[in-house]
């Protein structure tokens, strides 16, 4: 019985993450400087060296100053970044009726794989702590 439940604890600690996401609500503002230290840690995960990351990160800065928009308008939030950059979704931008321009994502076939695997893992945990039940 023990095992069963060390083996449950990081499913355990998804679902306290996700209630606390759930809490919290969508971000839909980011400072800049939130943004990029995200920026900077996605670079970080990818295994890039500090100078080159530093680089493109000024590079970025410079560009966004340039056309005077904000990193989070041009490019989104963080995670979107990121399963775009994983090729999970793509991302095209499409002309408003009214207002500007917005960003419009839709999953590629690695997305949906993922989200398989991710409703599998899902289902097994269902499975595991329904089997914990008296």
């Amino acid at each position: 019985m023990l095992v069963g439940l060390i083996g449950l604890l990081p499913g355990i600690g998804m679902i306290v993450a996700a209630m606390t996401i759930a809490d919290r609500g969508l971000r839909t503002e980011w400072t800049e400087d939130e943004w990029m230290r995200r920026f900077r840690g996605a670079l970080r995960l990818r295994g890039m060296a500090v100078g080159v990351i530093r680089a493109r990160e000024r590079e970025l800065r410079d560009a966004l100053t340039e056309a005077g928009q904000a990193a989070y308008q041009e490019y989104g939030p963080p995670a979107l970044i990121k399963l775009e950059a994983d090729e999970a979704i793509t991302a095209e931008w499409e002309p408003a009726e009214t207002g500007p321009a917005r960003k419009v994502y839709a999953l590629t076939d690695v997305g949906r794989q993922r989200l398989a695997d991710l409703d599998e893992e899902w289902r097994s945990f269902i499975a595991a702590t329904d089997a914990l039940r008296p």
